[in-house]
């Protein structure tokens, strides 16, 4: 592209539409050559693969905070970030030519691209697409380096200070017709990757040939630069100043907060650090209209943040659904992680270019993370379950201990999804979670919640009137999970009488010789003992009810209440520990009834 002659003259709307019809006649002669070309295919996007790294080029992502050009890099990054979606794992065939553009389409608005910087007749402007070169100079850089042959290659016309151009390292890109090609005599695989703070471009190829060649541009801090442009040029009288002064004024970061199930220990975490300028994605509003009473499971105080958008339709079909499928088993957890990806897609519309960080519920993650609506963005998670693999482990341990349990082995989630959290976690720059065992994963990024404690009712909850013997409660259905074997057996030789909150989905035997009674959650008044002896446990709400209360609880270490006084803990599992707990906690209690 042509500078102007005089460095202080600006761009004339003649001289723009002269300029446009020379790139749609250069367009529409580079399409037409293509179409009759051969050796241009689209390759395959394939999972990973066991290739070793070739070469690999790492560059800063964010390169400038010049007045007025932060929202261009921020539209750079956005436009980096689809553009990885269509390139990593691309897999190219040996001797195939790979070409950027076939790969990545024309870069329009409908597709996902937005503003970010190109230069133009002398000018840094705003254009849709705009800092793909960022890209295409990593892949020139690295395809270079791994002496791949480049097919085609077009530098800069305006070299940008501290930029690959200066290090005649660069590749300059514009659709159609200024492409980047290379191949290779062996096949070769793509990776693109966004950190927070950087560009990773790495090529894989089944040669043993020449060694790792790497070009690490770190994670530099964003400098000014001086350049004109037309979000911070003086030249008001310029006819691009008027088109482009209100995307000048977008300047500041966002967070989004991308939220399922209410959590009143987030809801206060978000309530202290969300700010004016964020964003917020709930379900369904907290009132569904007027003064309605206060829904529940999505009562997030987010009234606060700038937009907030909600998925009304969307959310009272789920709730349908998993309804109709009942409390357990493989269909309906199948059913919820559908749910999950669909509703992550729903609420990945929002995240434009200014979010640079994203609070999300678990649930959420692993479909946003393996869509690549998390790159190069800051994520805080907010956990509120084990990791999938961790889940699997325990399963798999309990499984061993109770072979004949008809729910322990019912559901796996598939290992695309495992492998996508486990991505997302490791990646994730800090976890929350009130669950001291889940936090206890991470402990070098977790944010330690206190529980949100319930308020203790109005009258005792514990009967006064004398009972022959005491009155355990067991605060959730008969299942493998929640610890009823090692229950069961804890209970041999002991006089209680034993109330289940919920079904016996272990069988209709599972308790014969116990003294047993189903239960409301209203339980709790006539519980002397609370015990939960799971292998898993995500929401102990019921433990916290009979704390406030004053009754005593025995959990498992898988309930995460390792910090909440009046709970003994005891290894999920461990028949003889819970034994002795309960030894310890039923004479305490039957020397009160006496």
């Amino acid at each position: 592209m042509n500078l102007p002659a005089d460095p202080h003259a600006h761009p004339s709307p003649l001289g723009s539409a002269l300029h446009g019809l020379k790139v749609r006649a250069v367009t529409a002669r580079r399409l037409l050559q293509d179409a009759l070309d051969p050796r241009l295919l689209r390759h395959a996007q394939v999972p990973q693969n066991s290739w070793p790294t070739v070469a690999e080029s790492r560059c800063a992502l964010w390169t400038n905070d010049a007045a007025g050009e932060w929202r261009l890099e921020a539209g750079k990054v956005e436009n980096l970030r689809v553009a990885a979606r269509l390139l990593d794992g691309v897999c190219v065939p040996a001797r195939a030519v790979f070409s950027l553009w076939k790969h990545l389409g024309r870069p329009v608005r409908r597709r996902g691209f937005v503003e970010g910087r190109e230069i133009l007749q002398g000018c840094v402007v705003p254009s849709v697409g705009g800092g793909l070169c960022q890209l295409s100079n990593a892949l020139y850089d690295a395809a270079s380096r791994a002496g791949f042959e480049v097919v085609e290659r077009h530098r800069h016309s305006k070299i940008v200070p501290g930029s690959m151009a200066e290090q005649q390292r660069d590749a300059t890109v514009f659709w159609p017709h200024i492409d980047l090609r290379f191949r290779h005599r062996r096949a070769f695989r793509i990776e693109v990757e966004l950190s927070t703070g950087a560009l990773i471009v790495r090529l894989n190829s089944a040669e043993a040939g020449p060694a790792h060649q790497a070009f690490d541009g770190g994670e530099a801090t964003p400098r000014a630069r001086t350049q004109r442009n037309c979000l911070n040029c003086a030249q008001v009288d310029c006819f691009r100043h008027q088109q482009f002064r209100t995307l000048a004024a977008e300047t500041h970061a966002q967070t989004a907060f991308l939220l399922d199930a209410y959590w009143p220990e987030f809801d206060e975490y978000i309530a202290r650090s969300a700010g004016a300028n964020d964003i917020a994605c709930v379900p369904m509003p907290a009132r569904d209209w007027g003064d309605a009473p206060v829904n529940a499971r999505y009562a997030w105080r987010v009234e606060g943040v700038k937009e907030v958008h909600h998925a009304l339709a969307l959310t009272a079909l789920r709730g349908l659904h998993t309804r109709a499928l009942g409390a357990q088993g493989a269909a309906r957890q199948r059913a919820m992680l559908d749910w999950d990806r669909i509703q992550a897609e729903v609420m990945a519309h929002h995240l434009g270019p200014r979010v640079t960080q994203v609070v999300v519920s678990q649930n959420l993650l692993p479909f946003l993370w393996r869509a690549g609506h998390l790159r190069g963005r800051h994520v805080e998670v907010l956990m509120t379950r084990d990791p999938i693999v961790e889940l699997h482990r325990r399963l798999e341990a309990a499984t061993r201990l109770h072979p004949e349990s008809p729910t322990l082995g019912d559901f796996r989630a598939p290992p695309e999804l495992l492998e996508a959290e486990s991505a997302a976690l490791a990646a994730a720059q800090r976890i929350v979670t009130p669950h001291s065992a889940l936090a206890r994963l991470f402990p070098e990024k977790t944010t330690l919640l206190d529980w949100t404690m319930p308020a203790p009712s109005a009258t005792p909850l514990q009967t006064t009137a004398p009972r022959p013997r005491p009155t355990l409660m067991l605060p959730a259905s008969t299942v493998g999970r929640k610890g009823a074997y090692e229950l069961r057996a804890a209970l041999k030789g002991f006089d209680i009488r034993l109330k289940i909150l919920g079904q016996e989905l272990e069988g209709r035997d599972f308790w014969q010789g116990y003294r047993v009674e189903r239960c409301a959650a209203d339980g709790l008044e006539e519980a002397d003992l609370v015990v939960l002896p799971a292998h898993i446990e995500h929401q102990p709400r019921i433990l916290l009810a009979a704390v406030a209360a004053g009754i005593p609880v025995i959990a498992s270490e898988a309930c995460g209440l390792a910090r909440v006084p009046g709970v003994l803990e005891v290894a999920a599992g461990d028949v003889e520990g819970l034994r002795a707990r309960l030894r310890q906690s039923l004479d305490h209690i039957e020397a009160d009834i006496t």
